[in-house]
This record gives structure tokens, C-alpha cells and sequence, in this order.
């Protein structure tokens, strides 16, 4: 392996980063409105830190209770749902379809799609909304997901 250059995973980032900004969809990768999520994930993330651990010859069991739903795995989708519409058509339904089938839960983000009730018709779904600088324009948004019936 030699002439090889290992890659860190801040190195995966960069050159991801790059990649998909030479795209039409690079945009995506910028925040909405105040850039809170930007500005403080990384702080957040940082704080933790995973350490391995090696189980026995007990059976892992991932099954878990988040936000009252019964699930098979506790990973769930990010709150990501602005760019994925653009990756093929019916993609977000594609997406609830994949998570159900994994026994996972979907989380939308901001903007609210427009097929909302379908998706919540899919799969379990949770939605946030950004903390607009616009009172009134994020409490409609509380709202209309709410009027879906999503968690």
C-alpha cells in the first residue's frame, strides 16, 4: 500500500464538501435563516465521545422508545429534508419507505414538505421547525405540522 495517503475524517468532509458544492446542489449545504444549526453543531458533537465496547455472546438488542415510538434500531434520519427532493423524483417518500423498512423514524426539517400527511401515512414521523427570526411564520409552521399529526 505504499503511496497511499490515509484520509482523516475531517479530510472526508473537505473533500466532500468541495465535491458537492461544484453541483447544483451545493447550496444545500449552507444554513436557514440564523445558521444556528451551522454555527452550533460542531460545539454540541464535540462534547461527546464514543468509545467501543465489546459485547459477549449476548445478543445486541437495538430496539428503543423515542418520542413515544416503538422502534427496531435508534438511528434515525436528520432533520435534512430540504435536499433530498432534489436527489430523484418521490425521494422523500423513498426515504420514509427505507426507514420504515428498517423499523426507524423519519425527522423533517425546514422547509415542511408538501407531502407531509403521506409521509406521516408511511412511516412514523417527527418534525422540527427552525427558530425563525419571524414569530409569526414559525408558529404557522409549528402548526401546519401539528395539523398532520406529526410527534
Amino acid at each position: 500500500m505504499t503511496g497511499r495517503k490515509s484520509m482523516g475524517l475531517a479530510d472526508i468532509y473537505t473533500r466532500g464538501e468541495a465535491a458537492l458544492r461544484q453541483k447544483e446542489i451545493g447550496f444545500f449545504l449552507d444554513g436557514v435563516e440564523t445558521e444556528f444549526i451551522l454555527e452550533n453543531d460542531r460545539r454540541v458533537l464535540d462534547r461527546y465521545t464514543f468509545r467501543q465496547q465489546c459485547i459477549d455472546a449476548v445478543k445486541a438488542d437495538t430496539r428503543c422508545r423515542i418520542l413515544g415510538v416503538d422502534l427496531a434500531t435508534p438511528v434515525v434520519m436528520s432533520a435534512m429534508t430540504m435536499p433530498i427532493p432534489s436527489m430523484g423524483e418521490d425521494a422523500l417518500e423513498q426515504v420514509a419507505r427505507g426507514l420504515k423498512n428498517a423499523g426507524s423514524l423519519m425527522w423533517t426539517g425546514t422547509p415542511i414538505p408538501q407531502n407531509l400527511a403521506r409521509l406521516a401515512a408511511l412511516v412514523p414521523l417527527a418534525a422540527n421547525v427552525k427558530p425563525f427570526s419571524d414569530r409569526k411564520k414559525m408558529f404557522e409552521a409549528v402548526e401546519a405540522v401539528q395539523e398532520e399529526g406529526v410527534h
